[in-house]
């Protein structure tokens, strides 16, 4: 009986080693990298609402998490806001 429960122990350890990180996994539409979309999400989302990359305050990061709708085109517009919603919606 040791054995088995000694075997059972290894392998799980093993397995745990090797198993993906859930915490690592990205959530679409998770702007500020908290593993849920929320509404800090779509705070800073919106604070880049049609920002050019020359804009003052424009944040690459941001905008390259938010812009989440057709045309992919590193702007933050009604579009993505209101995908961004309903992922926080659910």
């Amino acid at each position: 009986m040791k054995k088995l429960l000694l075997i059972v122990a290894i392998m799980l350890s093993t397995a745990m080693l090797f198993a993906p990180n859930i915490s690592d996994a990205q959530v679409t539409g998770d702007i500020n990298g908290d593993g849920r979309v929320n509404i800090q999400d779509v705070t800073l989302a919106a604070s880049q609402y049609m920002l050019e990359s020359s804009d003052s305050g424009y944040n690459a990061t941001i905008v390259g998490k938010a812009d989440l709708a057709e045309p992919f085109d590193g702007r933050i517009n009604i579009l993505d806001l209101a995908t961004l919603i309903s992922y926080y919606t659910g």
